[in-house]
């Protein structure tokens, strides 16, 4: 029989069921969160570390006579390899977290 006692059990058990899933579902959402703050932390720190610093040295050294000799394309180098290095050490930082 169908009384207000099974209706409020049955609102009761709808009720749990739902927090339930909307937990799991929270869960689901915070890990895909916590994925995009990751890959978009690495696009960062692959963009200020390695990026723009090598930009700034290309420009520079095409400032001078319009084209990259020898010795401002090693400079160049270094500044890259020295800025993977760094984005090298923040994802290490990263992992250890």
């Amino acid at each position: 029989m169908l009384n207000e006692e099974n209706i409020k059990q049955g609102l009761g058990g709808f009720c749990g069921v739902v927090l339930s899933s909307l937990g799991i579902g929270l869960g689901d959402v915070e890990a895909i969160v916590s994925i995009i703050c990751s890959i978009v932390g690495l696009l960062i720190t692959i963009t200020f570390a390695v990026i723009i610093p090598v930009v700034k040295k290309i420009i520079a050294a095409k400032k001078n006579d319009g084209k990259i000799d020898l010795d401002e394309a090693a400079d160049i180098v270094e500044t890259l390899e020295q800025g993977l290095k760094d984005a090298k050490s923040d994802i290490d930082k990263t992992k250890k977290k």
